[in-house]
Formats: structure tokens, sequence, C-alpha cells
């Protein structure tokens, strides 16, 4: 098996073979549970990890749980998975599915081809009796390039609960949610830490998840913030890590058109190669500064660029009041209303 098949970043997968990093079958188990194939593709590789990799103890952690070895695990989170599928396929009386189109979103000058898939606004078009009816009505009334991902949402009438499915536009089933707290449920891969190395580095500018770019501040391989635990503790399970330590924080160009502080799954992220745009220019001089290169004469950084940021925005409003009249805007806001 190929195990770089099944990344999402093209950079991280080519430094892990780069440095020649040896995953371990839990490893790869997660990473392909991770991956953008489809439940099929998932449950072949799987099949596969029991077939030709031999088995292992997995962590003994409160929130994951395979005392058997890794292919019994396996082999009971694809059974529920097929079960759970088959009882979300098949129409009980009174249910209705809830059909939501996700529209996809690409960054202008972004070559991701992470931006189009899972970055979308969404669009609710209504509720059908069956998941088949819902996905031919996504098909006809949507073009391909249209649609990032279909989510179809079950809902059972006086049942407490819904359960939600993605698919693409083929139809094909990209995953199937399910809480951990189900009877019979297995406990989930995305709650397990694996050691996953990546190229980025302090003031690195990035793709992040939402499609959008970003300067990254920290990343666990450096070290909790703080310095009281190491990545080697988190790989170790120290302070009972999992899937959630697996995240990087970075500033972004937020909404509001300020600078915001979050943090965000790595396992996607990927360098940024677009040409940045607008107020996003603003985001190479974060980076410039947090890599040592400091023009900022003693101030800080984000006080800086969120001036220059409304510098532009003034600018911009400006050349928008030359060209459609001052106060355009709320002309516009009171056709929409009428």
């Amino acid at each position: 098996m190929n195990i770089y098949d099944y990344f999402l970043s093209p950079d991280i997968a080519e430094h892990c073979e780069k440095i020649g990093h040896e995953f371990s079958p839990l490893d790869m188990a997660v990473i392909i549970d991770r991956s953008d194939k489809t439940v099929e593709e998932k449950h072949a590789a799987w099949q596969e990890l029991i077939s030709d990799y031999p088995d292992m103890q997995t962590p003994k952690r409160s929130w994951f749980s395979a005392e058997d070895g890794l292919h019994k695990y396996l082999k009971k989170l694809m059974s529920w998975e097929k079960k759970i599928v088959k009882e979300f396929m098949t129409p009980d009386p009174g249910a209705l599915y809830q059909l939501t189109i996700h529209e996809p979103y690409e960054y202008k000058g972004s070559d991701s081809r992470y931006s189009r898939r899972l970055t979308y606004r969404e669009s609710e078009q209504g509720n059908y009796s069956s998941v088949a009816k819902a996905l031919d009505t996504a098909r006809e009334e949507n073009e391909e390039d249209e649609v990032g991902v279909i989510s179809i949402t079950k809902v059972l009438v006086d049942v407490e609960g819904k359960r939600y499915a993605n698919f693409n536009y083929a139809g094909d089933l990209l995953s199937i949610v399910w809480g951990d707290y189900e009877k019979g449920a297995p406990d989930m891969l995305e709650m397990v830490f694996i050691d996953l190395p990546v190229p980025f580095v302090k003031g690195d500018l990035v793709l992040l998840p939402d499609g959008n770019p970003g300067v990254i501040s920290y990343l666990p391989h450096w070290g909790r913030e703080g310095g009281e635990t190491s990545y080697q503790d988190l790989v170790a399970g120290a302070l009972r890590s999992d899937g959630s330590d697996m995240h990087a924080n970075a500033y972004e160009i937020g909404y509001d058109n300020t600078l915001c502080y979050d943090h965000y799954e790595y396992f996607p992220m990927q360098y940024f190669r677009g040409e940045l745009k607008g107020q996003d220019q603003f985001l190479k001089y974060l980076s410039m500064w947090m890599k040592g290169e400091n023009f900022f004469y003693g101030k800080e950084p984000w006080v800086l660029i969120n001036t220059f940021m409304q510098f532009y925005l003034e600018a911009e409003s400006e050349k928008l009041n030359r060209r459609f009249g001052k106060d355009w805007y709320k002309r516009e806001a009171e056709t929409e209303e009428s």
C-alpha cells in the first residue's frame, strides 16, 4: 500500500517520504480515516491493512479502546459502518431526508484541491423521502462544478437525534457521522494522535483548511506552548493526548477584515502558492516578521497590520464611492429590502 495516496496535504506527504518516516499500521489506519476517499475505498484500504500488515496492540486511552488488537478493531469498525449505512439508506415510516448542497469555493490564485473540496457555502434545498431522491435533486438542480459536497440528514419522527452523511456529485458515500455514545459503536479513529512530521516552520504562509491563506504561529511539534510538554510527550500519550492535539495555531484575515487567531487541523495544510489578494497581502508582512525580519520598529505587528488594513479598506471604499456615488451600499441595501 502506498500510504501517501491517502494524504490530504501533498507537502506533508512529500516531507514524510523524503525523511523516510515510518508509519505503524495504526498510523496508516488513522491517515486512511482522515483521507478524502469514499467509505468503500477506506474499507478496501483497511482490509488491506488486515491482510498484508502485522497486527498490533493499540495505545490504551480512556477515549480509544481496541484491546483485542488493531485487526479486530478495524473489522468491528467496518461492520459498524456498514450497519449504520444500511440503516441510513433505508427509508423509515415518517422519516425524511434533508438536503444541503455545499458549494465549492477556491481562493483566487490558489492551486489547492483541498480548498475546493472542503471549503464551501451552504445552500439548503428541501426535504425528501429517500436518499436517492435527494441525490437526484442535487444533480438535477446543480452542475458538477457547483457542488463540493452533498450533505444529507436523516430525521426520524419522535426520535431524538439525527444522522448525517456526505456524498460526492456521483453519489458515492464520503462519510457518515456517528457518535461514540451510540450503543455498540466502536471508538473513533479521529481521536487517535499519531506522529506526523510536517515541513512547516513558524511564519510559513500556508493554505488553511477553511480555504484561506494564513501564517503559522505554533505547531505541537515545537513543544506545547509554555514549554510544559514536548512533542514526544504527546506521541507517548502524555496529558491524554488525542486527535484534538493535532492542530496548529495560525493568523488569517477574518470575515470582518481584522487579523484573527485560531487553531486548525494541520493534516490538510499545505504551502500557500497563490497570489495574495486585497487585505490578505498584509499576511506576507506578518510572515516576514515571524521569520525574524523585524521592520515594525518596536510596534506590535498586528497593530500595524490592522492599521494598514484599515487604510486599504478606506481606499477601496473611496474607489467605490467615486464609481457608484456616495453611500452606494445604503441604496443597495434598501433595494434588496424592497
